[in-house]
């Protein structure tokens, strides 16, 4: 299976809503709110820099 076009997610069990992956976005389109981070598939170019700067390993591909 071809992982390259499925979209990050976040794990809400894991994020310790530290914000990194949001100020590591570069197009912004990481949001924190109700206690965890919010992708929006719609915009993200799934570069994988929110993936690099999650110290949780939070963030994983898949719907």
């Amino acid at each position: 299976m071809e992982h390259a076009n499925l979209p990050y997610r976040v794990i809400a069990a894991k994020c310790i809503y530290c914000g990194n992956c949001a100020r590591n976005c570069p197009l912004g389109c990481i949001t924190l709110e109700r206690g965890s981070a919010h992708i929006d598939a719609e915009r993200c170019v799934r570069c994988g820099e929110c993936v690099q700067a999650c110290f949780a390993e939070a963030i994983v591909r898949g719907a």
